[in-house]
C-alpha cells in the first residue's frame, strides 16, 4: 500500500471546505490502504464509487456502510485529496478483523481432541468475532452433555498477535464425571399409570443394556409422545409442564423429573359433515368415526381426514380440503368434517417407457 499512498503525495488533503465542492466534481483515483488478505479490487468493487463518477458525500457514506456490512473490517475510513480540476482522489484505509491463526483444546482426557474439532465450524484463517466464539463454545457443551457429561464446562482464551493480528483461540474444558439417568419420577399424574407414560417415552433408566443417556432432542420427543399419549386418551388439554434433571442417590445418578398438568377428561359429542357433495352420506358413513360419549381421541380425527382423502383420490379429487373443526363445550367436543371439493383432477399426458417391442 506504500506506493498508492505515495501516488496520493503530491495532492492536499481535503479540509471541510469539501463540502463546497461544485457540483461536477469527480472522483479520481481510487486507492486501498492496510489490507492484507482482503483483495483491493473487491474493496474498491464493495465500495461502489468507481473512478471517473460523480463526487457526493452521500454515496461515500454509502460505500463506507457497505464495506463495514462485509463483516471483514473493525474499522473504515476515507482520506481525500483533492487536484486541480475538481478531481477528488480517495483513499480507502481499512483495518481487518483478527483472524483465527491457531485452535487449542485443554483439559480433554476423556474425548480425544480430533473429536472435538469436528464439533467447530471455526477454523484456521476464520475472521474471530465473539458471536463465532460463542457459537463453537455452545456447540462444545452439547457435545459433552450428549456425552454424559452433563456437569462439563467449556470455557475460550483467545491471544491477538500485534504484527500479524491472527489469534490464537484456546478451549479449555473441565470434563467433570459422565453422569446417567437412573430414574424417572412424575408428577401431577393421576389418570395415567406412570409404567404406561415410561414405556410411551424415548428416555431410558440405566439398565443391564443401555439407556440413562441425556439428550436434549430425546427430551423434546419424551414431551411429543407423552402429550400425544394423553391427547389420545382422552386428556385433550393435557401437556408436560418441564422436563428436567436432578441430583439421585449418587454423584453420578441423575434422576429425570417430569411435571404434567393432565387437566380434564373429554368425550366426543356429535360428528357432522358439511361440503360434501361428491362424498355422499353412503361414503361417509363407511368412514370410521367416533361416537357420542367415546372418549376423546386426537388420532381418530386424524384418521377421519386421512380416510376422507383417500375417498376423494379415488374419485379424481386430488386437492380436496379436509378440516376438522373442534366445538368444545364444557367436556365435550363436537367435530365438524368441513371439506371444501374443489375441481377433479385430470390427465394431461401419458408417458409410456421401457416399450421397445410394443408401439405406445
Amino acid at each position: 500500500m506504500a506506493d498508492s499512498s505515495a501516488q496520493l503525495q503530491g495532492a492536499a488533503p481535503v479540509a471541510d471546505s469539501v463540502e463546497a465542492a461544485p457540483v461536477e466534481a469527480r472522483v479520481g483515483e481510487v486507492a486501498v490502504a492496510g489490507n492484507d488478505r482482503t483483495d483491493r479490487e473487491r474493496i474498491q468493487r464493495s465500495f461502489e464509487v468507481p473512478a471517473g463518477s460523480r463526487y457526493n458525500k452521500d454515496a461515500l457514506r454509502r460505500g463506507i456502510r457497505k464495506l463495514f456490512a462485509l463483516g471483514l473490517f473493525q474499522d473504515v475510513w476515507l482520506e481525500e485529496f483533492k487536484r486541480p480540476g475538481g478531481v477528488v482522489d480517495l483513499l480507502i484505509h481499512v483495518r481487518e478483523r483478527p483472524r483465527v491463526g491457531s485452535i487449542a483444546f485443554g483439559g480433554n482426557h476423556k474425548r480425544e481432541t480430533s473429536e472435538l474439532e469436528k464439533k467447530l465450524s471455526l477454523h484456521v484463517g476464520d475472521i474471530v468475532t465473539p458471536a463465532a466464539l460463542s457459537t463453537q463454545l455452545d456447540s462444545l457443551g452439547k457435545f459433552y452433555k450428549d456425552e454424559g457429561f452433563a456437569r462439563a464446562t467449556v470455557t475460550v482464551a483467545t491471544d491477538t498477535s500485534a504484527t500479524t493480528n491472527a489469534v490464537a483461540v484456546r478451549f479449555d474444558i473441565v470434563e467433570g464425571e459422565k453422569v446417567r439417568i437412573t430414574r424417572v419420577e412424575f408428577t401431577g399424574v393421576h389418570a395415567l399409570g406412570e409404567k404406561r407414560l415410561r414405556k410411551a417415552m424415548k428416555t431410558k433408566p440405566k439398565g443391564l443394556i443401555g439407556g440413562g443417556e441425556l439428550k436434549d432432542e430425546t427430551f423434546a420427543e419424551d414431551r411429543t409422545k407423552l402429550e400425544a399419549l394423553y391427547r389420545n386418551s382422552g386428556y385433550r388439554d393435557a401437556r408436560v409442564v418441564s422436563i428436567e434433571t436432578k441430583p439421585g442417590s449418587k454423584p453420578r445418578d441423575l434422576t429425570l423429573a417430569v411435571a404434567i398438568e393432565e387437566g380434564p377428561e373429554y368425550r366426543f359429542g356429535s360428528v357432522v359433515w358439511s361440503g360434501n357433495s361428491i362424498l355422499d352420506s353412503a361414503a361417509v358413513r363407511r368412514i370410521p368415526q367416533p361416537h357420542p360419549g367415546d372418549p376423546y381421541n386426537a388420532s381418530k380425527i386424524d384418521k377421519i381426514r386421512e380416510a376422507a382423502y383417500g375417498d376423494y383420490a379415488e374419485r379424481g379429487y386430488l386437492y380436496v380440503d379436509v378440516e376438522a373443526h373442534e366445538n368444545v363445550t364444557d367436556q365435550k367436543v363436537d367435530l365438524e368434517i368441513a371439506v371444501r371439493e374443489g375441481q377433479p383432477s385430470k390427465v394431461r399426458l401419458v408417458n409410456i417407457t421401457g416399450n421397445r417391442a410394443t408401439r405406445e
